[in-house]
């Protein structure tokens, strides 16, 4: 769509209109990467260049993006609904980064995906369990065992939760981890201490043993001779 822009000539005082290029439709974009309107709406909705209104949830151009000159807004065509109408230089951007922004989009979509998993599986776990419920800690730390790439803002989805929950939960119990490793390793030094010490005792058991073999003691002669006494008779 070709727009226009007028104004006011001061030094001829005429009216002059030039054009600020080819401005294309939300879905003539999408058609022309070959997506359907729906579809390019959530990617560039992703993108934050777009934004749901209404009780439809209609993604709209936003007021903000509006004000930056991405686009313009057609709140009252002629005929049909409203649309939104993105500019040369913004089509040109989105052309330039077009890749890193599907791959990005795709991402997001497979990790809510993941989300969904993850609710139901927590949700299996907790109808087998014939123990008391558990607690907001223990599901938080049972989400992140079992969907570990998932974020903590995500997890946060899953337990039902906001993200800072998540954060102290997972802080706490990588505290109490670091706690057990650490008297883990105090109880395996005192061990082995008194490994040391004891070894240390029965060294000194077998000196003085090997110190009374030097006693003037009788001892059978090495020829198998009968052995004399040296006492007093």
């Amino acid at each position: 769509m070709e727009y226009e822009a007028t104004y006011l000539d001061r030094g001829t005082g005429d009216l002059v209109t030039e054009s600020i290029g080819d401005w294309i439709t939300v879905t003539e974009f999408g058609r022309r990467k070959g997506l359907g309107p729906r579809t390019v709406r959530h990617l560039l909705h992703h993108a934050g260049i777009l934004q749901p209104e209404g009780k439809h949830g209609r993604f709209r151009l936003s007021f903000p993006m509006v004000e930056r000159g991405v686009g313009k807004r057609i709140d009252r065509p002629k005929s049909g609904y409203p649309f939104d109408v993105l500019a040369p230089e913004t089509v040109r951007i989105l052309d330039e980064v077009w890749d890193e922004m599907v791959a990005d989009y795709e991402a997001s979509v497979g990790q809510s995906a993941l989300v969904k998993t993850a609710k139901a599986a927590l949700g299996r776990f907790e109808d087998q369990r014939i123990t008391h419920p558990l607690s907001s800690a223990a599901r938080v730390w049972w989400v992140r065992d079992h969907f570990q790439s998932l974020t903590h803002a995500q997890i946060g989805e899953v337990v039902g939760v906001q993200q800072p929950i998540v954060s102290k939960h997972l802080r706490q119990r990588d505290d109490q981890r670091k706690e057990k490793k650490k008297a883990q390793a105090s109880s395996h030094i005192a061990v082995t201490g008194a490994s040391l010490a004891s070894g240390a005792s029965l060294s000194t058991d077998a000196t003085i043993t090997h110190d009374h073999s030097q006693w003037n003691v009788p001892r059978e002669p090495s020829d198998g001779s009968p052995r004399h006494s040296h006492g007093l008779s």
